[in-house]
């Protein structure tokens, strides 16, 4: 990455953090919960198909996904989670049943504070996978998406090609932007679902 890009991705990372501290708990808690239904009323995640999302962190502002979990079990979807290599930097999807129970706190994610999924949980194959819910600070309207900076998503999906599986962004409002600077490694997604709107990247549902 040139300098320039480097400074104005830190630049559009800080403002995206202050967006997302500006929100009351209370705020992110029901905005959330509109996303998720939003989510899981759109033709998005057919009914038992196999879904990965990913553990958020909360407390630092990422929307509460608990909703978008439970309303896909309610229609026999399978859900997973990343299993992450944290120093090969590379992650795998393994199978959770339980939202509650199957996730423990994982002792090599940075300050060992993230939850992942147990240890005996089943690594599912690649091919099953029908959507990748996929985490970020921001994204703008062509489907960019900007992290957190590691890179693990980007390696991820670049893994998986264009095309299925379906790559779905759950974003606060302030998390949209007019423009996310974007290089050769980054990976976008296909839809943004907001908790007042549904964005199909290039308008096409």
């Amino acid at each position: 990455m040139n300098t320039q890009g480097s400074d104005v991705k830190a630049a559009l990372r800080a403002q995206l953090r202050g967006a997302l501290a500006s929100l009351s708990a209370v705020q992110r808690s029901a905005r959330s919960a509109a996303a998720c239904g939003r989510a899981l009323a759109a033709n998005l995640f057919p009914a038992g198909s196999m879904v990965m999302v990913y553990v958020p962190m909360v407390e630092k502002g990422e929307m509460d996904l608990r909703l978008l979990v439970e309303g896909l079990g309610a229609r026999g979807c399978g859900v997973c989670v990343p299993r992450v290599d944290w120093v090969g930097g590379m992650m795998r999807p393994v199978r959770v049943a339980n939202w509650a129970t199957d996730l423990v706190a994982d002792a090599g994610s940075p300050g060992g504070g993230m939850l992942g999924p147990r240890g005996d949980a089943l690594e599912v194959p690649l091919g099953e996978l029908a959507a990748v819910v996929v985490p970020g600070l921001g994204f703008d309207e062509l489907g960019n998406r900007i992290g957190r900076g590691a890179g693990f998503y980007d390696k991820f999906l670049a893994g998986l090609g264009r095309g299925r599986p379906m790559r779905v962004a759950l974003a606060f409002d302030e998390q949209v932007v007019g423009s996310v600077p974007v290089e050769g490694h980054d990976a976008g997604v296909d839809v943004i679902v907001t908790p007042t709107r549904v964005v199909w990247v290039g308008g096409v549902e």
